[in-house]
Parts: structure tokens; C-alpha cells; sequence
């Protein structure tokens, strides 16, 4: 685990994949196995980071917040661009944060129809052309008009590819295509303040046509976007959860109610002890 250079680990933080995410039912379901990585480790784990502010009547999300204030200072905001984009974005003294839409999960799901895992660079997406009906029918969504806090479950994107998708025998370049616009379109809309410097993270970051294409819609508002150094992006996440593991194991809050929607911050996370 460690190297002679580094510190001795002491704790470990587990995020896991999220299979189930149904706030409103008081359900948040990370496949993580806590317990089984204690004592594997013989180190401490912490995991289930998202049910405590469920049960203070938030929406679990997002999580980065804290992290955005307290590690990466001196940004408007602070957009990911993962499988769902989302967005941290400083409103005078307070925070406002939020899942946006869908972002890779559409992305890779059109890119596995030419045979490829993800869409590399945006190179196919570059050489299509929006479907403009498929365009329209997605900006429909009820979803994109809601107030925050709101979040978006893994099992509706999978419905709304099946919704509208399927509708269009297009080729799959084309599809691409209309999905950057879209993305591009529903993440400008959201990030309105002139003169604002935007943080962007997340393996959407690496996608150039996504990127130039959203750095054309914010350039009329003044917006800049920066990509920051590759380790910045390929492990932010990772000290987001460590940073969130730390924070738990000290008993102090790891969610902001302001952003999520909960009566009070939460200090989320169980705590697996190895039995050696």
C-alpha cells in the first residue's frame, strides 16, 4: 500500500458504485463490501457515505462540495464531468450544488454502439451531425427545469436512453453528436454570472470536442473553463472520498445540508473495524 516515501495508511474511504439511488424513498444503495475490506487491509474502513443525509432529509448528493471549498479554493465553480455532470458553484457566502444531467453514461453508451468503450477525445462526435428532433425531445426533460437540490438516479438515465434513443435509426457519430450539444447546452444554462472562472474535472474534462464545444457557448458570457493538471482530474475523486473519510473518522460533518437539502450538515459514513 504505501511506499518508504509516504506515510503509513491509516484509513481507508470506499465511495463504491452506486446500483440504487431513490432519496425520496430513503434509499441510497453503494455496492461496497466495508467489512470484507477491513480485514483484508487490517485498517479501518469507512463507506455508505450517502444515508445519513438521506435520513436527514437530503438527497444524498453531491458529496464534492466540501471538498471544492475546503481543497480547491478560488473558483466560481467547480464542474465534474462523470458519468452524471454536476456542479458546486458559489453564491455569495453559501453554496449551491446539483446533478445537471447525464454526461458519459450517454456518451459511452453511443460510443459502444461503434464497438469502443468511450468515445476517445470526442473524435467520432466530432464527425456527426445533430439529430435536431432527438435535440429537442431531450431538452423536454422535466428534470433540467427543477430547483435544487435535486439528484439524478443511474436507473433513470438507463430509462431515457431506452425513451429516446431507440426512436432514432441514426448513425451512431450522429448520435454523439447531438448528445455533446446537449450536454454542452443543459451545463451553460446553468452557469450564468458573467467574468466566473469554472474548474472542470472528471473524464468528460478529456473530451476535447465536448470541451471545445462547451467553451464556445460559455465564452459569450465571459466564462472561462480550466482543465487543471492531469493528476487534478484522474484523482480528484479519490481525495474527495479521502477527504470525506477523514472527516468522518473525526466526527465532523462531510455534507453540506445547504447544498443537499438535509435539516442539518451530516457526518456521513459507516465504520468497518478489522478485528486485528
Amino acid at each position: 500500500f504505501a511506499s518508504k516515501q509516504t506515510p503509513p495508511i491509516q484509513l481507508l474511504g470506499i465511495h463504491g458504485h452506486t446500483l440504487l439511488h431513490l432519496p425520496e424513498h430513503m434509499v441510497s444503495w453503494q455496492l461496497a463490501n466495508g467489512g470484507l475490506l477491513a480485514e483484508r487491509t487490517s485498517l479501518p474502513v469507512v463507506t455508505d457515505f450517502r444515508n445519513q443525509d438521506i435520513a436527514l432529509g437530503g438527497v444524498g448528493t453531491p458529496m464534492a462540495t466540501l471538498a471544492d471549498r475546503d481543497l480547491f479554493p478560488g473558483y466560481d465553480h467547480y464542474l465534474n464531468l462523470g458519468g452524471i455532470a454536476n456542479i458546486s458553484s458559489r453564491i455569495g457566502n453559501g453554496w449551491s450544488a446539483f446533478d445537471i444531467c447525464p454526461c458519459n453514461q450517454w456518451l459511452n453508451h453511443a460510443a459502444a454502439l461503434l464497438g469502443f468503450s468511450y468515445d476517445k477525445g470526442g473524435q467520432a462526435a466530432a464527425k456527426g451531425q445533430p439529430i435536431p428532433l432527438l435535440y429537442q425531445s431531450l431538452l423536454e426533460e422535466g428534470y433540467w427545469n427543477q430547483a435544487p437540490p435535486k439528484s439524478i438516479d443511474n436507473a433513470w438515465v438507463a430509462a431515457l436512453i431506452t425513451k429516446h434513443f431507440q426512436l432514432y435509426n441514426s448513425q451512431p457519430q450522429d448520435l454523439l453528436a447531438t448528445l455533446v450539444s446537449t450536454i454542452s447546452k443543459l451545463i451553460s444554462e446553468q452557469i450564468m454570472e458573467p467574468y466566473g472562472k469554472v474548474l472542470c474535472t472528471g473524464g468528460g474534462s478529456k473530451n476535447n470536442f465536448l470541451i471545445d464545444t462547451l467553451k464556445q457557448k460559455l465564452a459569450s458570457k465571459r466564462i472561462e473553463l480550466i482543465i487543471p493538471q492531469a493528476e487534478i482530474v484522474d484523482y480528484k475523486e479519490s481525495i474527495l472520498i479521502a477527504y470525506a473519510a477523514y472527516l468522518r473518522w473525526g466526527g465532523k460533518a462531510n455534507f453540506l445540508s445547504e447544498v443537499t437539502g438535509a435539516h442539518a450538515d451530516a457526518i456521513g459514513g459507516a465504520v468497518y473495524l478489522p478485528a486485528r
